[in-house]
């Protein structure tokens, strides 16, 4: 029993003693890696920061040093994360300078990106917290004229595009007319060739008619003719042979008045 209160014992001064030699060995490499910073090696600061950060977890400080590390080299999502770490904990330590300076950074950062809202925001905290701060005062205003413009170009570019819309449509329905009147105009065009057609076949049958009724009056006359000269149907031999009888005795009768009645003739002389 008497060892494990020696153990208990020794390992609670272990904590005690230990727990300053953790806070220093932190600030040194706090110290080290503002040192790195100050000459531009950003990698090997944030190296340093990062061990003193897990030395002294609920530093702001540290967190801070390191969030800076992070955006000189571009890691903009880490140094993101590590100043809102450093925010966390500075509200937490009432550390108000590293708090308002941790808005600023991020919001400058955010805005670089393109995020302007998100980092109008973040400098409106920083003023919140430092009203005084005439750089963040500077960089909002800057940032609300970027947020400005960008509204105004995308106004720009939604007229632009409904105007677009809109002569597209005009045109659409230009075309659409004209496409309307062309198919009219043929369709007048086939009515009146049609109807030309028409009044040539009309023309074409009523030539064609008179031609056939001026072929039918000789044929007629000629049929007419020929159902004269025919011999009546169911006429007996004896009533034509007495018929020919009259007629021969006709002929002959007209032969002798013409002799009679013919003029005197002179031998051998003209007629005067």
């Amino acid at each position: 029993m008497r060892a494990r209160w020696m153990s208990a014992g020794l390992a609670i001064m272990w904590v005690l003693f230990s727990a300053p030699a953790l806070a220093a060995s932190g600030a040194r490499l706090n110290a080290a890696g503002n040192e790195l910073y100050e000459q531009g090696d950003y990698a090997a600061a944030a190296e340093n920061y990062e061990a003193a950060a897990e030395k002294l977890p609920g530093s702001a400080e540290v967190q801070y040093n390191l969030g800076n590390a992070y955006a000189q080299q571009g890691m903009v999502e880490k140094a993101g994360g590590t100043y809102r770490r450093s925010i966390d904990a500075a509200e937490a330590g009432h550390s108000t300078d590293i708090a308002a300076n941790s808005h600023y950074n991020l919001g400058t950062l955010l805005a670089q990106e393109g995020k302007l809202e998100e980092g109008a925001e973040e400098l409106r905290e920083a003023l919140r917290v430092r009203p005084g701060d005439a750089e963040a005062k500077q960089n909002l205003e800057l940032v609300m004229r970027l947020m400005q413009m960008q509204q105004e170009q995308q106004q720009q570019s939604q007229q632009g595009e409904q105007q677009s819309e809109s002569q597209e449509s005009e045109a659409g329905q230009e075309q659409s007319g004209q496409q309307q009147e062309q198919k009219e105009a043929q369709q007048q065009e086939q009515q009146d060739h049609q109807s030309q057609q028409g009044q040539q076949q009309e023309k074409q049958q009523s030539q064609a008619g008179e031609q056939g009724s001026e072929q039918k009056e000789p044929e007629a006359q000629a049929s007419e003719q020929e159902q004269g000269e025919e011999e009546p149907k169911g006429m007996s031999r004896e009533d034509a042979e007495r018929i020919l009888q009259a007629l021969e005795a006709e002929q002959e009768d007209m032969h002798r008045r013409s002799i009679q009645e013919q003029p005197f003739k002179a031998p051998g002389g003209k007629d005067w």
